[in-house]
């Protein structure tokens, strides 16, 4: 589950997002569900189920000729991990990240597909 809070009113999301960081441990502490804190979002998710084992059972035992990841969010970076070395990554936003490529925004990954679909 997550809780996207992009469009909120900054203070209101504030004192929520801090009451649900001190609420759900009380909730969650004997299960195995995690708590990830995104760029404006927050995951409540089932430990053992991720991106990262997805996508290591999606490559496994199969030959891919190009992999291409794109990514926007912190919470992306297990999927990052699990990415083969001739994997392209790309990241929207500038930080700290495991993606080989970064770009400055969400806009600027539609132009360059728009340059990829072109190119000959």
């Amino acid at each position: 589950m997550s809780g996207n809070y992009r469009k909120c009113n900054t203070k209101l999301a504030a004192a929520r997002l801090k009451e649900l960081k001190n609420i759900l441990p009380n909730f969650i502490s004997n299960l195995d569900i995690g708590v990830i804190e995104g760029s404006k979002v927050l995951e409540v998710k089932n430990t053992n189920i991720n991106k990262h084992r997805a996508v290591l059972r999606w490559i496994a035992n199969k030959h891919r000729a190009f992999i291409l990841t794109v990514s926007d969010y912190l919470t992306d970076e297990d999927t990052l991990a699990s990415l083969p070395n001739i994997a392209f990554s790309i990241k929207a936003y500038f930080g700290p990240s495991l993606a080989k490529f970064h770009v400055e925004s969400v806009a600027d990954i539609g132009s360059l597909w728009s340059k990829l679909s072109t190119a000959r």
